[in-house]
Parts: C-alpha cells; sequence; structure tokens
C-alpha cells in the first residue's frame, strides 16, 4: 500500500499564494473603482472608466479563487478534471489534517477520556 501523504507539494502552495495575491490586487482594483467613480467627474468617459475598472477587479477576483482552489485541492480534487481516484490522492493531506483536527477535539472531550480509561462505556441504568 501507498504511504501516507501529509505534505501538499511546493507548487500547489505556491498556486494558492499566487491565487490569493490575484484576489487581493481583484479586491483592490474593484473597491478602488468605487473612489474613483466617487471622485472622478461625471461624465461619460469617466463612467466607462469606472466600469471597466470595476469588471477587471471582478473577474481578477474570480480568477484568484479558482486558482486558490485548484492550489488548495489540486486540479481532480478541485473538480477541473474528472478523476475520483486522482482527486482522492490530491485532496489526501487535507483528509489526514481534517481527521487530525477530529481527532484533537475529541481528545479534549471529559467524557470520551474517562470512559475509555475504565475499559468501555458502561450501559445506562434505568
Amino acid at each position: 500500500m501507498n504511504e501516507p501523504r501529509r505534505q501538499i507539494s511546493e507548487e500547489r502552495k505556491q498556486l494558492y499564494n499566487v491565487g490569493n495575491a490575484v484576489t487581493i490586487l481583484g479586491l483592490v482594483i474593484f473597491l478602488s473603482s468605487f473612489v474613483t467613480g466617487i471622485v472622478a467627474p461625471i461624465g461619460h468617459a469617466a463612467f466607462t472608466a469606472f466600469g471597466f475598472q470595476a469588471v477587471v477587479g471582478f473577474v481578477l477576483v474570480l480568477v484568484g479563487s479558482a486558482l486558490r482552489n485548484i492550489g488548495m485541492k489540486g486540479l481532480a480534487g478541485s473538480g477541473a478534471i474528472l478523476d475520483p481516484e486522482r482527486a482522492r490522492q490530491e485532496i489526501e493531506p487535507l483528509s489526514r489534517m481534517a481527521g487530525g483536527v477530529i481527532d484533537d477535539a475529541l481528545s479534549e472531550v471529559k467524557m470520551l477520556n474517562s470512559a475509555g480509561s475504565k475499559g468501555g462505556a458502561e450501559a445506562p441504568t434505568v
């Protein structure tokens, strides 16, 4: 059986970071279009520039979000490629992380810890 994968590749980490940067850039451009619309004199040219700036910012947010999703889950894991077996392999580090978080949370539950130390849960008496 294959060794469990617990690490995400450097390429995917870089793609995730690039996606974050593109999303932030898109948000800044999109939100600055409102400032441009307020400050610029009213006119057809200003409105056209305001609209173009808003659309470019919005498209950058969408592209950055897609890059971030692919970087986090991989091509198959994000649904860009329909391959369930490859998706399982690409999402494995995230699944192991989620399982580790759940295991940590369950280890904090006092009732489960005391039941485990007694050798199992006792049947409730009625």
